[in-house]
Parts: structure tokens; C-alpha cells; sequence
């Protein structure tokens, strides 16, 4: 890349970093008042997985023998770790606890294999402990997971654009009027995305759809891999992170993840420039 490539890449990716920064600053000024911290978000998901996917941007100016910039870069990643566990976003938490030990490794040098099995088993620890957290919540997505999983047998081909949001009440009506579930009732509700990216792309485009897009994913990532792209790192930990979130959000329907998309890929863009 031209020197001036590079100058606008950090620029873009300083940018990106301090929004993030920004608005965990501004959740936390209002820790005192709210249980729950939002930042300029209406609700803690959308807040949570904003600063989560400014993490790589800000893990970028960490590559630099500067220390102060480093000690600088360590305390923002802590106020930023600290404002997604104060918005309670089980997602959020666990994509800045798989960061963090990313992070770990390049700090401390921890072999690749004992890396991982203890990666694997603290993460796995991690996700059951969210599960139990919020019993309601886990209980909500499993009757959703439930009734998704009908559709998808019912019809494994798929239903079709915007098939979820056209059938799954009535798949939810069914339900109820079949089991007389009170203990559930309070589940009932107008749900338009079964929070889960593949789950709805396999409902709408069925198991061959899901396929595609899995394919698309692993080729995407075998592609970056074998290119030599200072910023690959960076680019990889912000599909990573993406990827936790639409397992458990919807994150292909908010304009600011594009947004986030289009600034660490542009690395890749500048390269054929």
C-alpha cells in the first residue's frame, strides 16, 4: 500500500476505535442512574455489540513499540470490557472475554495447544454460566428455537423471503392452541427474527441456503488467510466477534455493522486500489 493508503486506514481505524471508547464512556457516566447501562442505545444489545466490534480497531494501534500507547491501549480495552459487563449483554461479554484471551496469548506467549484447551474450557464455562444467568431470556430463545426448528422441518427447503416473519406466529398460535401451555404464555409475543442469523437464513432460504452462506464464510476466511494484509489480524477477530453475534442477535439488520464492515475491510480495498 502507498503511504497514503496507510494514513487513511489508521485514520479510519483511530476513528472507529474512538466511537467506541466514546460511547462506553457515555454508558458508564450514567452507571449510577440505571441498572442497566445503554450508552446512546435504547437497549443493551445494540450498545454492548457496538463497542465489541470497535475492540479490533483499538487492538490495532496496539502493535507499536511505543509503551505509553500500549498502557493506553490496555485501559481503553478495560473501560470497554467494563461497560459491556454493565450492560449485562451475555453475548457482549462473552465476545470481549474470547478478545481478552486472545489478548492473554499475545501478552504473556502461552503455547498454542495449552492456549487453546484452556480457551475452550473457560469459554464453554462462560456460556453455560449465561444460559443459567438469565433463566427467562434462555427460556424465551429455547420455546423461539422451538418453534423455528418446526418451521425448518416442516419445510427444509425453506419458506422464501421474509418467510419467518410471515409463518412463525402462526407456528406460535399453534402452540398454544394445541398444548394449553400457561406456565409459557408469558412467551407469546410478535417476534419478527428468531435471534440467531443462520437459524433465519435456514428458515428462509433452507438447509442448502445455510450451506451457501457457511461455504461463503470458511472460503471468505481461507481467501484472507493467504493474503498478506498487515491488518488480517484485526480483520479476522472483527469476523470472529461478528460471528458470536449473529448466533445470538441480528446483527445483519443494524446499519452501524456495516458501517464497521466497510472500515475493516478496507485494508483489503486499499490493496487493490
Amino acid at each position: 500500500k502507498s503511504p497514503i493508503h496507510r494514513q487513511v486506514i489508521r485514520d479510519v481505524l483511530l476513528i472507529a476505535a474512538t466511537i467506541g471508547v466514546l460511547e462506553a464512556c457515555i454508558g458508564l457516566s450514567h452507571v449510577n442512574h440505571l441498572a442497566i447501562i445503554t450508552g446512546t442505545f435504547d437497549n443493551p444489545t445494540l450498545f454492548s455489540m457496538a463497542i465489541s466490534l470497535s475492540v479490533p480497531a483499538l487492538l490495532y494501534f496496539l502493535d507499536t513499540e511505543d509503551k505509553k500507547i500500549r498502557y493506553l491501549v490496555i485501559l481503553c480495552f478495560i473501560i470497554l470490557s467494563l461497560a459491556v459487563v454493565l450492560s449485562k449483554s451475555r453475548t457482549g461479554i462473552l465476545s470481549m472475554s474470547v478478545v481478552a484471551l486472545l489478548l492473554l496469548r499475545k501478552i504473556c506467549k502461552i503455547r498454542r495447544r495449552l492456549f487453546i484447551g484452556i480457551s475452550a474450557i473457560f469459554v464453554v464455562g462462560l456460556f453455560i454460566t449465561m444460559l443459567l444467568i438469565k433463566s427467562e431470556s434462555t427460556t424465551g430463545r429455547s420455546f423461539i428455537l422451538a418453534r423455528t426448528l418446526e418451521m425448518i422441518k416442516d419445510r427444509p427447503s425453506g419458506w422464501g423471503i421474509n418467510g419467518f416473519s410471515k409463518h412463525y406466529m402462526e407456528y406460535q398460535a399453534d402452540y398454544f392452541m394445541q398444548s394449553h401451555d400457561e406456565q409459557h404464555a408469558f412467551l407469546a409475543d410478535d417476534i419478527r427474527h428468531p435471534l440467531n442469523e443462520f437459524i433465519l437464513v435456514t428458515v428462509n432460504w433452507g438447509i442448502m441456503g445455510l450451506l451457501l452462506i457457511l461455504l461463503l464464510i470458511a472460503y471468505t476466511g481461507v481467501w484472507l488467510h493467504k493474503k498478506d494484509v498487515k491488518e488480517k489480524n484485526i480483520i479476522f477477530m472483527f469476523m470472529a466477534i461478528l460471528f458470536l453475534w449473529a448466533l445470538f442477535a441480528y446483527p445483519t439488520t443494524l446499519p452501524f455493522v456495516g458501517l464497521f464492515a466497510s472500515v475493516y475491510f478496507l485494508p483489503l480495498v486499499c490493496r487493490f486500489w
